[in-house]
């Protein structure tokens, strides 16, 4: 739970400095597309470490801790006028009680997927090769050919890169526990942020929808879906969300671009953990 906190703190403060290109305002929607905005410099930038360094070694941490650093000052330079106060009406008793039930059903969730990342990894596919793509791609910079070792090796997933870089630190190599359950958690800070809010778009209805069909299976599977390294999972999370910012990009002229360009963000996010996905993204 701390670990996923503290990512997405820190993607919220990597994403920030491209949200203020836009606008010097900070509300919650800007909260919302620099949490997801975040997640992409991450992994971008995971990506072209990776073909220098390990992943999971000092090098690698101390590059994400110097982009870290430069976004923050970023933040700090630009002086942002902060409007992130919740402002749900009194008189909505029922918008209340729609926010508290929210609230307690991702934490329920968060607490249920945050136990199982202790628990054992069963998905097969993860035993035939995810497992060992994480591992080299920890112990040693990009190695061109590796597919000619095994075939399974040359999928082309931004999901292994990750797993392999969160092994930094206390978690000495067990960091790809953390993926997919981080993206469940941003999805369900995304929904209670959007339930805090005053104007409930409909982007915010079809999240929920999505969220509460999400969970069951992510939950009742967690090991097999979330604990191990697959991308199946987490790209379908990536999907509803994309959905969610779309349907508002579309509702809401106003705030077209924040919308439209987070709907972006996470189809090309899904695109890079399954190439199959190119579809999706070229659609949205």
């Amino acid at each position: 739970l701390i670990s996923w906190v503290v990512a997405l703190v820190a993607m919220t403060v990597l994403g920030m400095p491209l949200v203020l290109l836009g606008r010097r305002s900070v509300d919650l929607l800007a909260v919302r597309a620099a949490m997801w905005t975040g997640l992409l410099v991450v992994f971008l930038v995971i990506l072209a470490t990776g073909i220098v360094v390990p992943l999971r070694s000092g090098s690698a941490a101390i590059v994400m801790a110097i982009v870290l650093a430069v976004a923050l000052a970023c933040c700090v330079v630009a002086r942002p006028r902060w409007a992130l106060r919740p402002d749900l009406p009194a008189s909505k008793k029922g918008g209340r009680r729609g926010l508290v039930a929210v609230v307690v059903a991702t934490v329920l969730v968060t607490v249920c997927l945050a136990l199982a990342a202790l628990g054992p990894v069963t998905n097969y596919d993860s035993g035939l090769y995810h497992l060992g793509a994480i591992a080299y791609a920890g112990d040693y910079r990009t190695i061109p050919g590796l597919a000619n070792v095994y075939q399974a090796f040359g999928y082309n997933t931004s999901q292994f890169p990750f797993g392999a870089f969160l092994g930094n630190g206390p978690w000495q190599g067990q960091g790809y526990r953390l993926g997919n359950g981080l993206i469940v958690t941003a999805m369900a800070a995304d929904l209670v942020l959007r339930f805090v809010a005053r104007r409930r778009t409909v982007g915010a209805s079809i999240l929920l929808v999505g969220a509460l069909a999400a969970w069951v299976p992510l939950v009742a599977l967690s090991d097999f879906l979330v604990t191990s390294p697959t991308s199946d999972s987490v790209v379908m999370v990536l999907s509803l969300v994309a959905l969610a910012y779309l349907a508002d990009s579309l509702r809401r002229p106003e705030d077209f671009a924040r919308n439209a360009s987070v709907a972006f963000v996470l189809a090309f996010l899904a695109f890079t953990m399954r190439p199959t996905m190119g579809a999706f993204l070229v659609g949205v």
